[in-house]
């Protein structure tokens, strides 16, 4: 599994439900500093995809990090 984190003056992670489409075209993420808040994904091309979006679109260094839940306690 998989979860994004955004490099800035801190790491932050996309958080759970993010990011958000709208009729009217908006898209808006919400993000977390803490890794068990943040979005999974199973699927590591989506997980890329997600990552790749928020890279080009708001200017900032967005990677996938391996996530394992179980290894988080």
């Amino acid at each position: 599994m998989w979860v994004i984190k955004v490099e800035q003056d801190r790491q932050w992670y996309l958080a759970k439900g993010s990011p958000r489409r709208y009729k009217n075209g908006t898209v808006q993420g919400e993000y977390t500093n803490k890794i068990k808040g943040a979005r999974v994904f199973k699927d590591r091309l989506k997980a890329h995809e997600i990552a790749s979006f928020i890279s080009t679109h708001h200017g900032v260094i967005a990677v996938i990090q391996d996530y394992d839940p179980k290894g988080d306690k």
